[in-house]
C-alpha cells in the first residue's frame, strides 16, 4: 500500500511551484530561525566543515505529483519570475522538495493587501471581501518511502506518524525566537516587516503594501490585551503571522486560469 507523508510549514515562507520540484524559501527576518521536527525528535540542522549552518537542503523519498492547491481563495498566488533570486546567497534558507500532490493553506490571519490583485481599496466591513490568507502551509504526498534531507545522510530522521495513524509526518517552522510580543500591534508589526523581507527582491510584488490588524468585521479588541500564542511559551518560539506566497512555475496549481503578472501595480 502507499505510504503517505505530510509536510506542515509555519513561518513567512515564499513558496516556488514547478512541474517536477518545489521549493520554500525562507527569508531573512530579524531573530527568525528554522526548525525541523518530526513526531519523535527536533531535528538538529547540520553544519559544513567551518561549523556555518548549512542553508539549503534536498527532501529525497517522497514521489512528485502534480500539485493541486485545494483552497486556493485562501493562498496568495503569483506567477514565478525567473529573474528572482532562488539562492541561499540571498534567502536565509532553501528547501527544496519532489513537488507534492496537494496542498493546503492552513491558519488564515486577516491582512489588507494594496496592490495584489483586486486590493486596491481599503476594507470595508460592510462590503465583506477575501482578505484572509494562510499563514502556514501544509504539502500531502500520497505515497513516499523514507523521507530523508540528504544533509542528514548520517541520521535518518524518525518521521513516522504516533498512534494509528500510518505514513509520515514533518512539521518545518520558521519562528521569532525572542520575546513573545504581549501586545496585538507588535504581533501585527512584525508579520507586516516578515511579508516585506519575503518580497523584498521579487518586483512587482515588493511594491505592494500589506497591513496587518484584527479583522473589521470582529468586536474592536482592547488594545492593551495579550495575544494568544498556541505554540510556546513566554520566550519563544512563536509564529509571526505573516502570509505565504505560493509562487507557480510554469504550472497552474490546478487553478482555471492560472495565476499570472496581471495585477495592478502600485508605483
Amino acid at each position: 500500500m502507499p505510504t503517505p507523508l505530510e509536510i506542515t510549514f509555519h513561518g513567512p515562507f515564499v513558496f516556488r511551484f514547478g512541474a517536477k520540484n518545489a521549493w520554500a524559501y525562507a527569508p531573512n527576518c530579524d531573530e527568525h530561525y528554522l526548525n525541523i521536527l518530526t513526531d519523535k525528535e527536533d531535528v538538529n540542522l547540520p553544519l559544513n566543515s567551518n561549523n556555518d549552518p548549512i542553508k539549503t537542503f534536498n527532501l529525497t523519498g517522497p514521489t512528485a505529483g502534480k500539485t493541486v492547491l485545494r483552497n486556493p481563495d485562501s493562498v496568495i498566488t503569483y506567477e514565478w519570475d525567473s529573474t528572482w533570486p532562488c539562492e541561499d546567497t540571498y534567502w536565509n534558507y532553501v528547501l527544496n522538495f519532489p513537488a507534492p500532490d496537494y496542498v493546503y493553506g492552513l491558519v488564515p490571519e486577516y491582512v489588507w493587501i494594496y496592490g495584489y490583485p483586486n486590493r486596491n481599496s481599503a476594507p470595508d466591513p460592510k462590503k465583506p471581501e477575501q482578505t484572509h490568507y494562510a499563514r502556514a502551509l501544509r504539502f500531502i504526498y500520497n505515497d513516499s518511502s523514507s523521507p530523508q534531507f540528504k544533509e542528514l545522510a548520517k541520521k535518518q530522521i524518525t518521521a513516522n506518524h504516533l498512534g494509528s495513524a500510518s505514513g509520515y509526518s514533518i512539521e518545518i517552522r520558521y519562528g521569532h525566537y525572542a520575546s513573545v510580543p504581549h501586545k496585538k500591534e507588535e504581533y501585527y508589526l512584525d508579520a507586516q516587516s516578515c511579508f516585506e523581507s519575503m518580497r523584498e527582491k521579487l518586483t512587482p510584488c515588493d511594491k505592494w503594501k500589506a497591513f496587518y490588524g484584527e479583522d473589521p468585521a470582529k468586536p474592536k479588541y482592547n488594545p492593551h490585551s495579550v495575544v494568544k500564542v498556541k505554540s510556546g511559551g513566554t520566550s519563544g518560539p512563536h509564529d509571526c503571522g505573516a502570509a505565504v506566497m505560493a509562487m507557480t512555475d510554469g504550472i497552474s496549481l490546478g487553478l482555471n486560469p492560472p495565476p499570472g503578472n496581471h495585477a495592478p501595480h502600485l508605483e
